[in-house]
């Protein structure tokens, strides 16, 4: 299931603390064409920091890559792409 976290601290870290292996994708609330950050809900540069979904960003999140990436898809056209986190390497094994 694809989880969206708009102006949702709490909601955001209640996710992430239950599923720490589940990808996390940084949105922009404006239109900007990105880029886009896809992290592993546990990544280092998500925790302890404040503003995740109140501040420039909102959080889409899911526990499967296939599903975030059709949310993705439909939600931005097959053309969008995103960058993933070197720090975290979500889709690696």
């Amino acid at each position: 299931m694809v989880k969206r976290f708009y102006d949702d601290e709490e909601g955001y870290h209640d996710w992430a603390a239950v599923n720490p292996r589940g990808y996390t994708l940084n949105c922009y609330k404006s239109k900007s064409t990105g880029p886009y950050m896809l992290h592993r809900a546990d990544c280092h540069t998500l925790r302890n920091t404040k503003n995740l979904t109140t501040g420039q960003y909102y959080k889409v999140c899911s526990n499967d890559k296939e599903e975030l990436t059709e949310w993705v898809k439909q939600s931005y056209g097959s053309g969008f792409r995103f960058d993933r986190c070197k720090k975290c390497s979500p889709y690696a094994p």
